[in-house]
């Protein structure tokens, strides 16, 4: 058919399927955004084709002036156009869907690696093989594992139970722990159990939020009544009564820290960490945690932002408790309340105890070494913490803050639960001497705690030699307190003493009484040690020996060796100009009755032997004494080697000071012996008047002695 196409015509053309997508180019990067009359014109004849051999029906026979105009009228159709534009489009931007491969949920996971480990005969048996490589993969004993997956399954830790799930609770608890005691992650599970990631995660979640939610309480919380008592009890046989526990924070480094609160967490740690306040026991079992501060956070913004200790500043707790401490003399002064030991980054307030860092004295700073050895059990949980569960020592790669936070609270109070199984709670102490030496093993103690007793001059020589004081029997509690106690008057109209309170004004005088009683308790032998700690711990690693050594080095780095100031005569000449050698200075300030160094070197209890070396011209560094026979103390070797400072002291007689011209000055010091039974004595220097800094210490060897 030729011309104008008739109306059969074009309606044979309208019936015909026509899909847009034929309608463009084949030149899709071109900007063929229409499609074109000769691409319409060549799928008109296609499809007429396509549809004549469909029926029976004449193909259509169209002549291009017919296509043109259909062509015309079919490009300006809204409809064709629409379909098109939405046609090419979804051409131009489809996706390529990959389809998913399904797990095999048929897979029972006792089969796997770790369900044999759960099925194994010898898993429940302490000690064998596979009892020690699950404790050492999950951070739990078998039995404590099968305690704690009860536990987790009467309080729905992971939510209503499903039938027909394929994750028992047993494993998803060992994912948990696996998660904290290595620091895995969701895909090192599905490595072990074929669960997906995502899964892990979720339920991982889960767990933190209702651990914390229904068990941290049960097994993290301040003991009180005859619990903390026997928390105090333990710490009063260490020297420090009325002490509750020991208070540090530690930093978990938060990896995942957003921009915007880099500046709050970027601390002394030079990463972004997470600040946590702990309290601990002696026993490092952990009473209570705060909630997480920024790292850029110091101690004492913690501190006032915490609760518990808080509830100790504002005297909320602990108020029914009473301690009693010795002074020198044994008589004893009663207190209410409870502290904590902490590190001087603390606010010094009167319930939290810290090292002191203003007195030099020998006795404040062996208060302070004492305190500071105890203080470390907290830094020892923090270790054993970190170590028992990596997820807390590495970096974390959680962006929320709470699940950080829920996993620390997490693994403190299994760390509790563990302490519990090992037995490390239950102390078993033993009185033995004070050294943590034991009795059939004692050796000689060169450098015993100095103690303030009674007085005994001797004479031609400026001595003091001391003893122990006397315990203070029933009758002498309380005869001469260290504070004044309140008295008030009772039911009957009795007087009865008031026990001295925790106050902001006693709180000088409680670090005073503390001192003091660390001093009469050791004398007295009532510091004791636990009998768990082996022989060869005791004698290669004393504590007082190690904490009498850093006291002595605090003294000795006080002193300064130089040219003495006094002079002594020529033979034969009445002037005094000879100088002596050197002398020893004080470079800090002396009161009456303040130790000031130890005599260093060798206890010889032959008198034959000391008079062999004072034949060799070694007697002016030997020292005898009066209160025990035939024992002496030869400095000599160690004076030389400059091991023994008090030895650098001279002696005022006949002699002249040349600064300020004064004959026989005055001696500001004298020599102190001190005697204990089944030790050696110990000689050293006291204070007898106020000795200024820069001044020359000077004693008096007696009134017989001569320069050589």
């Amino acid at each position: 058919m030729h011309g104008v196409y008739s109306n059969r015509d074009l309606v044979g053309v309208s019936q015909l399927t026509v899909p847009s997508s034929i309608f463009f180019t084949s030149n899709v990067s071109s900007q063929a955004s229409i499609p074109t009359v000769e691409s319409i014109f060549h799928s008109v004849n296609i499809l007429s084709a396509m549809n004549s051999s469909e029926t029976d029906s004449t193909p259509i026979e169209l002549d291009p002036f017919s296509i043109k105009h259909f062509a015309s009228d079919l490009m300006c159709s809204k409809p064709v156009l629409d379909a098109c534009v939405k046609s090419y489009f979804q051409a131009k931007f489809r996706k390529v869907t990959i389809p998913r491969i399904k797990r095999d949920r048929s897979e029972n996971l006792w089969n796997s690696n770790w369900g044999q480990q759960l099925l194994h005969a010898n898993f429940k048996v302490p000690g064998s093989w596979e009892w020690k490589r699950f404790r050492n993969r999950f951070r739990m004993p078998p039995d404590a594992f099968n305690s704690f997956v009860n536990e987790c399954r009467v309080n729905r830790i992971f939510g209503e139970a499903k039938r027909d799930s394929r994750i028992a609770i047993e494993f998803k608890v060992m994912a948990c722990l696996r998660i904290l005691a290595r620091d895995a992650v969701g895909d090192d599970i599905d490595e072990h159990l074929n669960i997906g990631n995502s899964t892990v995660n979720s339920f991982f979640k889960l767990f933190l939020a209702n651990c914390v939610e229904k068990l941290y309480s049960k097994y993290v919380y301040v003991p009180q009544g005859s619990e903390l008592d026997a928390v105090e009890a333990v710490y009063r046989k260490m020297g420090f009564p009325g002490c509750v526990g020991s208070m540090d924070c530690t930093h978990v480094f938060w990896d995942k820290c957003p921009n915007e609160l880099r500046h709050k967490c970027f601390g002394k740690e030079k990463s972004p960490t997470l600040a946590f306040q702990v309290v601990v026991d002696h026993a490092r079992r952990i009473h209570h945690v705060s909630d997480p501060f920024y790292g850029a956070t110091n101690d004492i913004t913690i501190t006032y932002n915490d609760t518990y200790p808080m509830q100790l500043l504002k005297c909320l707790t602990h108020q029914d408790r009473t301690f009693q401490t010795y002074n020198r003399l044994g008589l004893i002064t009663l207190w209410c309340g409870a502290y904590l030991l902490v590190d001087g980054g603390y606010p010094k307030c009167f319930s939290l105890v810290d090292p002191s860092l203003q007195d030099f004295t020998h006795s404040s700073m062996m208060w302070s070494e004492w305190l500071e050895s105890l203080r470390k059990d907290v830094e020892c949980c923090f270790g054993v913490l970190k170590q028992r569960f990596r997820f807390i020592k590495n970096a974390n790669r959680f962006h929320d803050l709470h699940t950080i936070s829920n996993a620390f609270k997490v693994c403190c109070f299994l760390h509790n639960i563990l302490l519990k199984y090992d037995g490390y709670t239950d102390f078993d102490w033993e009185a033995e001497n004070p050294n943590g030496i034991y009795l059939e093993e004692e050796v000689q103690q060169e450098v015993p705690l100095v103690e303030q007793t009674i007085e005994e001059e001797v004479e031609d020589a400026d001595v003091e030699q001391e003893d122990l004081p006397i315990p203070a029997t029933s009758q002498q509690v309380q005869s001469q307190p260290t504070v004044p106690p309140s008295l008030i008057e009772n039911e009957d109209g009795e007087v009865e003493e008031q026990p001295n309170e925790f106050c902001q004004a006693n709180y000088r005088e409680i670090r005073g009484a503390l001192t003091k009683h660390l001093q009469y308790a050791y004398t007295d032998g009532q510091l004791q040690w636990p009998k768990r700690f082996t022989k060869q711990q005791k004698k290669d690693l004393p504590l007082l020996n190690i904490v009498m050594s850093r006291v002595e080095a605090s003294c000795r780095a006080v002193l300064l060796v130089a040219p003495s100031q006094l002079r002594r005569t020529r033979s034969g000449r009445s002037d005094y100009t000879l100088p002596i050698g050197n002398g020893l200075f004080s470079t800090i300030t002396y009161k009456p009755g303040a130790h000031i160094v130890n005599f260093v070197g060798e206890v010889i209890r032959d008198a034959n032997a000391i008079n062999a070396r004072a034949a060799a011209g070694r007697g002016g560094y030997v020292l005898g004494s009066s209160g025990a026979t035939n024992v002496y103390l030869d400095c000599y070797s160690n004076a030389k080697r400059g091991l023994c400072l008090a030895s650098m002291s001279n002696c005022p007689y006949r002699c002249r000071n040349a600064i300020t011209g004064n004959h026989n000055p005055q001696a500001n010091a004298k020599l102190s012996i001190k005697f204990r039974s089944g030790h050696d004595p110990v000689w050293s220097l006291k204070c007898t008047t106020n000795i200024a800094i820069g001044a020359e210490i000077i004693w008096s060897y007696g009134p017989d002695y001569q320069y050589p």
